[in-house]
């Protein structure tokens, strides 16, 4: 009987014991959830452009987890609300291309970064606009927060043309990307979006070298944990990596061996050929040592190593084609830029290795040997991204030896204009005449030669030909409309026909122009 009260006694402790444990964890998993939500998380609205009014989509209870600088009065309640309450939690730059979207009927889905009107915390966010079917809106707003154990992601972040020691003798695997030229200017974006995909098990660990548009994320080696398992870790992390995947032209995981056995010269090599061979892999993953010795690589090798043979040696020419001043009937320039001295190279490095940085380096390089060449009374086109990469004062170097020269930047992407404003003023502001080559006139570009004054727009074939049959209403309606002509814009357009250019009624016939590119004819 004694025994029996002892073992009854026992049982009830262990049950308290247990529930304790259970009502803890309960507390503890909810606890973070409800961390974790305020940390990240997304919430939906239904637009109603026509009534111009919003409401939130979701349950009105996730409200509670709103990170607190979005919770506003009006957004709680879950009923409509005007859009103009909705635009007060934004700043004015995010109300732009808001009211942009309202106002188009036909402007397709997009996603766009955010600010608040008032933000004091390392939150970033995003908001994407969808039309349905039904001709309604959804708009998505997500939100990370940087200010949490997220920050501290990666142990180290090396910028550096050397490998870091950390990166060296590794036990564990790499993980590469390379990301897309166009979204070079995103660097920072892209980090953090890469630093919120990490494993918590890897944060504080893991480590990101930086070599101009290389990525390389490595873990440290820890002698307590088998390589087997971390490895499961790196595998995880490049399986989530695939989320961002319209940023890169390359993501593999570099095996170790290989890794080890290869100077960043080889690395190079090898990095830029996992580029060409990333547009034919289907489901691209791990690469081991037996790459170095496949017949591809080797190829791609020994063609590589002749275009750099071939820029070092200096075996390039200054390639124009002529400005015609539309209402004078006369040649006034020239559009001038680098290319390969054997035609045949440069189709060929053109047409199978143009995403490489082979064109870069014989810009860079024509750059630092400008002397050698006749830039006088001449548009020099430079590539956006090789504007993020270049020292300004080359550029003001090169404008005060040649007579009458201008630069012309040819955009890649849209978004692009926000991150050269800072050069482009710069440059202004130092007499250097600018321009932009374009493939399509954006919202974006509008607002910006709206806001600063540059001195010429040059469109390219593909979208100057698009105007053939509404030239007029296009340009006077979205663009010229809006400009002050007290700075007049020089406007080129790329071999369309001449008597087309002729009927456009301008504010000053003047600044029409013809660019006869004989590559495209």
């Amino acid at each position: 009987m004694k025994i029996n009260g002892i073992l009854i006694l026992v049982t009830i402790i262990i049950f308290v014991i247990l529930s304790a444990i259970s009502i803890f964890l309960l507390i503890s998993y909810f606890a973070k959830a409800k961390k974790n939500r305020e940390w990240y998380g997304f919430t939906c609205f239904d637009i109603d452009i026509e009534n111009k009014r919003i409401r939130i989509n979701n349950d009105i209870k996730l409200l509670n987890y709103f990170p607190p600088n979005i919770k506003s009065n009006v957004i709680s309640t879950g009923t409509w609300f005007s859009m103009s309450e909705f635009s007060n939690i934004f700043n004015s730059e995010t109300n732009k291309l808001l009211n942009d979207f309202y106002k188009s009927n036909t402007k397709p889905d997009f996603t766009f970064d955010l600010s608040l009107t008032q933000e004091h915390s390392n939150t970033n966010y995003r908001f994407l606009i969808e039309r349905k079917e039904d001709q309604g809106i959804i708009g998505t707003l997500f939100w990370n927060d940087y200010s949490s154990k997220q920050e501290f992601a990666f142990a180290n972040i090396f910028h550096s043309e050397d490998i870091p020691t950390l990166f060296q003798n590794k036990e564990s695997s790499i993980i590469y990307l390379n990301i897309k030229n166009k979204y070079s200017f995103k660097e920072k974006y892209i980090i953090n979006e890469i630093k919120n995909l990490i494993p918590p098990k890897l944060v504080g660990i893991t480590n990101l070298w930086i070599k101009r548009n290389k990525f390389y994320i490595s873990v440290n080696d820890n002698q307590s944990v088998k390589i087997s398992k971390i490895n499961k870790c790196i595998m995880k992390l490049f399986d989530k990596l695939q989320i961002l995947k319209k940023y890169f032209n390359a993501s593999y995981i570099l095996e170790t061996e290989l890794f080890n056995s290869i100077d960043k010269h080889r690395l190079n090599l090898l990095t830029n050929y996992l580029i060409v061979k990333y547009s034919n892999d289907l489901q691209p993953s791990k690469i081991g040592l037996n790459i170095l010795l496949s017949p591809e690589y080797v190829k791609f090798c020994a063609d590589y190593n002749e275009a750099m043979t071939l820029i070092n040696s200096g075996k390039y020419y200054i390639k124009h084609y002529d400005i015609l001043d539309v209402k004078h009937n006369k040649n006034v320039n020239k559009v001038i830029f680098p290319v390969f001295e054997d035609p045949k190279k440069e189709e060929f490095y053109k047409k199978d290795y143009n995403n490489l940085d082979i064109f870069e380096y014989m810009f860079l390089s024509f750059l630092m040997k400008a002397e050698r060449f006749d830039l006088n009374n001449s548009i020099l086109i430079i590539d956006d991204y090789v504007m993020n990469l270049l020292n300004i004062n080359y550029l003001k170097k090169i404008h005060n030896q040649f007579k009458n020269i201008s630069f012309l930047i040819k955009i890649n992407n849209d978004t692009n204009f926000k991150y050269l404003e800072n050069t482009i003023n710069v440059l202004i502001n130092s007499n250097i005449k600018i321009g932009f080559q374009i493939n399509k006139i954006s919202s974006y570009l509008i607002d910006f030669i709206n806001r600063i004054k540059i001195n010429f727009l040059y469109i390219q074939n593909d979208t100057a030909s698009t105007f053939t049959n509404n030239i007029k209403t296009t340009l006077n309606a979205s663009l010229i409309s809006g400009y002050d002509f007290t700075a007049p814009l020089k406007i080129i357009f790329e071999n369309i026909d001449l008597e087309i250019l002729r009927s456009i009624n301008l504010k000053n016939n003047n600044n029409l122009y013809l660019a006869k590119n004989k590559d495209l004819i």
